[in-house]
């Protein structure tokens, strides 16, 4: 799919408000230069209405309108309109003009004009009515003067006034666009040079790419890319240890196995071809626990997949594991069990994660106590915690020897005993990235080693 241009929408959602503006500004602008021409128009006419008022009174005791010529050349401005003016009485007696013309549907006092729409010769005409008291011989009386003319003149002048504001409003529109454009194009260069210095950026190395001088609403997304890089880091880290420890762990048992295959094969006594055999059983075992117990260990590493939101019983799991490895400790003879008040003991570690834990606990207590030795599994909970114990009656670990023992591949000082290194390692890991605790003790009596891990109940 096509990416969509960050600049093309920005400038399509500011210039889309912006001409709908424009828009309304033109049609008001159209509103309000109808409204200029028609308030023209009604003064000329109103102008025009009084010069013919000023004239009419009363000479010799009768009642004369003479029409002067300038108020009706006023109103001729080339444009070939029509122009009909009334002189009447306010009885409606029609003094000069033309009688068809229609006065004000509602009557007007001395001094008030009043503008209005009528039809004249099927034309649309617009006419201003002015009242004016009639002073002389006789009653007092008002006389009211209309002039109405056709909207030529008036249409032509919107229409000489129209294009201007059209061309007006284009004009910002294409300004306005204009300093959207070159505002754009400043506000989006942080973005482009952002975009270079990825690009540019050494990526094999890995290292943190620096902000520089870009927004702050930019910083966030500096920052999340940064912890991804750092993710991907540590994530590439420990995969380049996962190769190199596996190579390390793997080159001398691997070459032990071939020297025990070429020696059977050279064996012609089929005792010593079986007694290579069983050698050779021996180390594909222990190879094979070396590489699960790998596996194990770069999982845990780093992993952020050991919490979960559905809650894990480790009452269950340690029972399960405690079953699993009866069969070890029935080879050796030791008093093996659970101790468990059987209600669940509920936290927010990972099913397989805690399997993993619980398993290398036992199963290295299991490996380091003596025939006839006992290791006990127990669980504990208050308020706030859950916890497991294992508890053996076995060498234990000297004090300052307690925190060395959870590095990679250290073992101490008894190697007659198949192991790795790596248990008590996959325990830390896992307990790290789990928000728990580890501790190590002494057992009970003072003899052996106590491992307890506190876990937080789950919420």
């Amino acid at each position: 799919m096509r990416a969509r241009s960050l600049y093309a929408q920005l400038m399509l959602w500011l210039l889309a408000p912006l001409a709908v503006i424009v828009a309304l500004d033109l049609w008001a602008t159209y509103a309000s230069v109808k409204d200029t021409a028609r308030l023209i128009q009604e003064r000329t006419l109103l102008s025009s209405a009084r010069t013919i008022a000023e004239q009419v009174g009363y000479e010799d005791d009768e009642l004369v309108a003479p029409i002067p010529p300038a108020a009706l050349e006023m109103l001729d401005a080339g444009y070939g309109d029509h122009v009909w003016y009334r002189v009447a009485l306010d009885d409606g007696e029609t003094i000069a003009g033309s009688s068809d013309l229609p006065l004000p549907a509602r009557a007007i006092t001395a001094e008030q004009s009043r503008n209005y729409n009528v039809v004249m010769s099927n034309e649309q005409t617009y006419a201003v009515a002015f009242a004016q008291p009639l002073l002389g011989a006789g009653p007092p009386r008002t006389v009211m003067v209309v002039v109405a003319q056709t909207l030529h003149e008036r249409d032509a002048l919107i229409a000489r006034l129209w294009p201007h504001a059209i061309r007006n409003q284009v004009l910002m529109l294409l300004l306005g666009a204009l300093l959207i454009w070159i505002g754009l194009q400043r506000g989006i260069a942080p973005i482009k040079a952002l975009g270079k210095a990825i690009h540019d950026h050494d990526h094999s190395a890995l290292d943190p790419v620096e902000p520089g001088d870009i927004p702050a609403e930019l910083h966030p997304l500096i920052t999340t890319l940064n912890e991804y890089i750092a993710r991907l880091r540590l994530h590439l880290e420990a995969h380049s240890r996962f190769i190199s420890d596996a190579s390390h762990q793997l080159r001398t048992p691997l070459a032990v196995m071939n020297t025990q295959v070429s020696y059977g094969l050279r064996a012609a006594n089929p005792a010593a071809k079986d007694e290579t055999l069983a050698a050779l059983r021996d180390s594909l075992r222990s190879n094979i626990r070396l590489v699960n117990q790998l596996l194990s260990y770069t999982e845990a590493e780093g992993s952020t997949r050991l919490l979960s939101d559905t809650p894990c019983d480790l009452a269950q799991i340690a029972r399960h594991v405690v079953e699993d490895l009866a069969l070890l400790a029935q080879s050796k003879e030791i008093d093996f069990g659970l101790e468990s008040n059987g209600q669940p003991h509920l936290t927010g570690i990972a099913e397989h994660a805690a399997q993993v834990l619980i398993a290398n606990l036992v199963d290295n207590a299991l490996r380091y106590t003596q025939v006839g030795g006992r290791v006990t599994v127990s669980l504990g909970q208050d308020d706030n915690y859950q916890w497991l114990d294992v508890d053996d009656n076995g060498p234990g670990i000297p004090p300052e020897q307690r925190e060395r023992v959870f590095e990679r591949f250290v073992r101490l000082d008894d190697k007659e005993i198949d192991g790795c290194g790596l248990g008590l390692a996959i325990v830390r890991e896992i307990a790290g990235a789990c928000g728990a605790r580890i501790a190590l003790s002494e057992g009970a009596n003072a003899r052996g080693l106590r491992v307890r891990v506190r876990f937080d109940r789950f919420a």
